[in-house]
């Protein structure tokens, strides 16, 4: 799902931990951001930021107002 320029995956916390069960068993270094809405705001006037944020290998929903504005399936935090 795209929110103003930023990739944000529409998981579950279930779809979460299968993700990182996944990237344990693979043995190689990922990077997980939990974007809220304030990255969404910092991202459009820091297109490095944007870029880095776009480019991990999982961005899970943390906040309520960003769950319910793109329509994702639920808010996953503690990660």
């Amino acid at each position: 799902m795209n929110v103003l320029g930023i990739t944000v995956d529409n998981v579950s916390f279930n779809n979460t931990i299968e993700k990182i069960e996944g990237f344990i068993k693979s043995k190689k270094s990922h990077h997980i951001v939990t974007v809220n809405p304030e990255y969404i705001v910092r991202t459009q006037n820091d297109q490095k930021l944007r870029a880095i944020i776009n480019g991990v290998d999982l961005r899970v929903p943390d906040g309520i107002g960003l769950v319910k504005l793109a329509g994702l399936k639920e808010r996953v935090t503690g990660i």
